[in-house]
């Protein structure tokens, strides 16, 4: 880390005790424009409460560890020190917190209000004083996707292409998002990767930002009507669109789409596409092997896509289509109310259920995890003002745990919800 100690004296220092019944935690945080540093000296009894024992081998007490956020690199760094201060290990931190997984200073910024709060409010004075987040929202993973990415509005942080299951940026996006460092100097990165040099085209990226990841596949999209870019641009569907674009072998599904707008015309060929979208890839590839007469029939009648579907899942993280304007996402008792916005999400979410959620990215629902101790317990599925389905982990009615129940029950009544029994099932 670059000039720490020269620069120690001119921070602003907050020191935090968190304590248990037989156990406390100090951690000293430090903030300054350029870093902030949260620091915490461990001795032999805290083994099992600071730390795991696991990692406590081999480990002559006190150590002392430092989280740091390097805004002006905007790398967020962990280090361990021996008790003759001697570096023993160090390592960046991706928004996974790999490194910190032995040592419980993630699950107390997560879990203490106080503590995050100052950090919090470190990390925020790097992103125009404000963060694009919910309170509920903010955990220290997100802190370090604000501290890698800082000034982006929300909607940036739930299409970065994070590789499946994992909070590290897909190889295929590595380059692009080296040049995306923050949120002031998108002007400049669309001018280098080639972008239109169209005013409402640009405006409509400069909104949403994200599409950059997709600068490739923007620049190749094979439409020529400037009017239909724009709905494509601005429509709920694009990231599944350039998502397509960026997975698939670019010959097979451009021509095909080439084919489909030279039957229909681009605005038909569109909104085609946007009613069928999960069914392109296996149509395009269908395409290809079925005689003149039927390729005729296919690129006119939209209805005999579903025969050729096939459901691709891309290897990276996207956000899922708006199906919500005001989400109730909020804290009910012990629980958290959370609208999964994005595939990692869903991942995330059916993962620790046990379920076939990530099944419901693509359906015209919303879904909301319910949160306890930052885990999650249960998950709801929303259609319109109704509730579909709630279901705990391994898909057991929410019925079932009496708490949870109760802060749903509550959480359905304060949102005008509805619910019958019999619509949730095992």
């Amino acid at each position: 880390m670059e000039n720490v100690q020269e620069i120690i004296k001119n921070y602003d220092e907050h020191t935090m005790w968190l304590t248990t019944e037989k156990n406390k935690a100090v951690y000293t945080v430090y903030s300054h424009p350029f870093l902030t540093m949260i620091r915490q000296r461990i001795e032999q009894d805290e083994i099992g409460f600071a730390l795991s024992s696991e990692a406590a081998k081999n480990i002559d007490f006190p150590i002392e560890i430092k989280l740091i956020f390097n805004h002006k690199a905007r790398r967020t760094h962990f280090q361990v020190f021996g008790n003759d201060g001697e570096l023993i290990s160090e390592a960046d931190i991706t928004e996974e917190l790999d490194p910190l997984q032995d040592f419980s200073i993630a699950n107390h910024i997560n879990t203490d209000t106080e503590l995050r709060k100052i950090i919090t409010e470190a990390i925020a004075r790097n992103n125009g004083d404000t963060l694009p987040f919910y309170d509920y929202e903010v955990d220290l993973e997100t802190l370090v996707l604000l501290n890698r990415f800082p000034g982006f509005p929300h909607s940036f942080y739930d299409a970065i292409p994070f590789t499946k299951n994992s909070r590290n940026i897909d190889d295929s996006f590595i380059e692009i998002a080296e040049m995306i460092d923050n949120y002031y100097n998108i002007g400049t990165v669309y001018e280098k990767l080639g972008l239109p040099n169209k005013k409402q085209f640009k405006k409509a990226v400069m909104e949403n930002p994200a599409l950059l990841f997709y600068a490739k596949e923007l620049n190749s999209i094979p439409f020529q009507n400037y009017d239909v870019l724009l709905k494509i641009i601005r429509s709920d569907e694009v990231f599944e669109f350039l998502s397509l674009l960026h997975y698939l072998p670019v010959g097979h599904l451009h021509y095909f789409i080439k084919q489909l707008i030279a039957a229909n015309g681009e605005t038909a060929a569109w909104k085609k596409m946007k009613a069928n979208l999960f069914y392109l890839p296996r149509t395009a590839s269908a395409y290809f092997i079925l005689p003149e007469k039927q390729q005729r029939k296919l690129l006119k009648d939209n209805d005999l896509w579903h025969i050729h579907h096939c459901m691709l899942d891309p290897s990276f993280n996207l956000p899922v289509q708006s199906k919500a304007e005001d989400a109730p996402a909020e804290q009910i008792d012990e629980y958290l109310f959370v609208m999964l916005r994005n595939s990692l999400a869903y991942q995330k979410a059916a993962r620790v259920l046990g379920n076939c959620l990530n099944e419901y990215r693509r359906e015209n629902i919303c879904v909301f995890g319910i949160m306890h101790k930052n885990q999650y317990v249960a998950a709801v599925s929303v259609y319109k003002n109704r509730i579909e389905e709630a279901t705990l982990k391994r898909n057991k009615s929410i019925e079932d745990d009496a708490d949870i129940f109760m802060a749903f029950t509550s959480w359905v009544e304060k949102n005008g919800l509805e619910y019958k029994r019999d619509r949730c099932y095992n």
